[in-house]
């Protein structure tokens, strides 16, 4: 054992400094727009369920620097509850514009995927700025700008954000779950990555065009990823805004939120093996550093001494990491509890919370084939396309399918 401690002392520290320094260029990089470009924004919402946020959502889109004129949203049939509960708020809404449209339940692809592309036949070419997002966000004022600005500018052709998870209540597994989420949420996004998330896609009308959603989501599971795939095979210009980090509440019960993260993991399995790979490997090796550091300081060996300074000098990294993570969540405008707070700075103290759950839920992702989402359990084959499909009626209590699409590893909707 006494060999392999320069070694997993030498990881540890490298990888807890890689952490800090993305968390440092994450909060370099971030800047909120000093003005909203004029622009005709459309939103596209896909949707299922009771929809409980949804008229917190309208109104955040009403309160936006650059609001949009109009809102989209598709669902799959009339007897889902949130085909009743947008009747109900178009009642009442006048800006912006809200337009209902019933995709028709499929059996050859995910459900989001077909209610994305009903939603893009509504289109017209006075929609010049199209925007997806997820039902369960909460965007702060300059949410929209921050999307559109860039392409208003005429630089990108996509602009992406990601989410940044608010438990509801700051229960221990909800505080561990959206701490390891955020630590994602600060990673970078390389282009060779392809990696978008679904919740906050802004694109031109032109890049639009160019994706070609219809072709590009037949058949597949998932939106975000192929969207990827297919914005690099057509050479679009893809930025990441670190100010588009839609604050997104999450529920604290235990089953969903292992089997959100579990489901986000397997999308990135089945669309990017090689990387969900990589983060498997790295997320191991950090973990047994770890626990050999630990067992090497408590076992009085003759490197203990080192190995209990290399743990002391990891818990300042992991804290400090922590740290400008809660600098950066005051930066999007969310009010921390503080018991969220002392549960971040525990997990970080402690050195092994954030990297066991991360490896268990690697772990946990490698059996793909078989994915469950909202109502809606999946078979699917090795790429990601959809062999069959097993449906339950839409219920109150289903979980909105409209939820976030990867959790970028080593970025992870």
């Amino acid at each position: 054992m006494n060999s392999l401690v320069p070694a997993a002392a030498a990881f540890a520290l490298f990888a807890a400094f890689v952490s800090v320094g993305f968390a440092i260029q994450f909060l370099r990089r971030f800047r909120v727009p000093a003005s909203a470009p004029r622009a005709a924004v459309t939103v596209i919402l896909p949707a299922t369920g009771p929809l409980p946020g949804l008229d917190g959502l309208i109104a955040d889109l009403k309160r936006q620097s650059l609001p949009p004129r109009r809102l989209i949203v598709a669902v799959e049939a009339k007897t889902d509850p949130a085909y009743e509960r947008v009747r109900a708020v178009q009642a009442t809404t006048v800006l912006p514009t809200i337009d209902l449209v019933v995709a028709g339940q499929t059996a050859s692809s995910g459900q989001k995927c077909a209610n994305i592309v009903a939603a893009l036949n509504a289109l017209g070419p006075e929609d010049e700025y199209v925007l997806l997002i997820d039902a369960d966000i909460r965007p702060q004022p300059w949410y929209v700008a921050s999307l559109i600005e860039g392409l208003a500018a005429g630089g990108p052709d996509l602009v992406n954000g990601y989410r940044w998870l608010t438990p509801t209540r700051p229960t221990l597994f909800a505080a561990l779950v959206a701490a390891l989420d955020r630590r994602i949420g600060v990673l970078p996004r390389p282009p060779a990555t392809k990696l978008i998330w679904g919740g906050s896609i802004a694109v031109t009308a032109r890049a639009l065009a160019a994706l070609d959603l219809p072709s590009t989501l037949a058949g597949q599971i998932l939106d975000d990823l192929p969207i990827g795939s297919r914005a690099s095979a057509v050479g679009l210009r893809v930025w990441a805004r670190q100010a588009a980090r839609a604050p997104t509440p999450l529920e604290p019960e235990p089953r969903r939120l292992v089997a959100f993260a579990r489901r986000q993991l397997q999308y990135l399995k089945l669309y990017r093996p090689a990387l969900w790979s990589a983060a498997v490997l790295i997320a191991i090796a950090d973990l047994c550093a770890r626990l050999l550091l630990i067992a090497a300081a408590a076992a009085q060996a003759p490197q203990a001494g080192a190995a209990l300074a290399t743990l002391i000098a990891l818990a300042a990294l992991d804290w400090l990491s922590a740290e400008l993570r809660l600098y950066a969540s005051r930066r999007l405008g969310v009010v921390d509890t503080r018991a969220f707070r002392f549960f971040t700075r525990l997990f970080a103290l402690t050195l092994l919370p954030l990297p066991l759950l991360w490896t268990g839920l690697l772990c946990a992702s490698f059996f793909a084939s078989r994915i469950a989402w909202a109502h809606i359990r999946y078979t699917v084959d090795k790429t990601g396309r959809v062999l069959r499909v097993q449906r339950d009626a839409p219920t109150a209590s289903a979980e909105s399918e409209a939820a976030g699409n990867c959790l970028y590893p080593a970025e992870s909707s």
